[in-house]
C-alpha cells in the first residue's frame, strides 16, 4: 500500500464567557498530498500542528471579538442610563 494523501482534523468547544448556556466549536479539516520520498510521520506531525495553531488562532479571534461586543454593550448600557439621568434632570436642553 502507497500512502499518497494525509487529512487531519482538530477542534476545540469552549464556553462563550458572556452567556449561559453559549458555546463555540471551530474546527478545521487540512489534506496534503506527500511527495515521492517525503516522511509520512513527519508530514503527519506537521499538519496536524498546521491544524492546531489554525483552530486556536481561530478561538483566540472569537474571545477577542466576544470581549469587544461585551465592552460596547456596557458602553451602551452606561451611556444609555447617562442620558436617562439627563432626561430626568431638571436640566433644560
Amino acid at each position: 500500500m502507497e500512502l499518497t494523501e494525509i487529512t487531519v482534523s482538530a477542534g476545540r468547544t469552549f464556553n462563550d464567557p458572556y452567556e449561559q448556556f453559549a458555546n463555540y466549536r471551530p474546527s478545521v479539516t487540512l489534506k496534503a498530498t506527500l511527495r515521492d520520498g517525503e516522511n509520512k510521520d513527519q508530514a503527519v506531525v506537521k499538519l496536524q500542528e498546521q491544524a492546531e495553531r489554525l483552530v486556536e488562532e481561530n478561538k483566540k479571534r472569537i474571545l477577542a471579538a466576544l470581549d469587544k461586543r461585551a465592552n460596547l454593550q456596557d458602553e451602551i448600557y452606561q451611556k444609555e442610563r447617562e442620558l436617562d439621568r439627563l432626561k430626568n434632570s431638571d436640566v433644560p436642553f
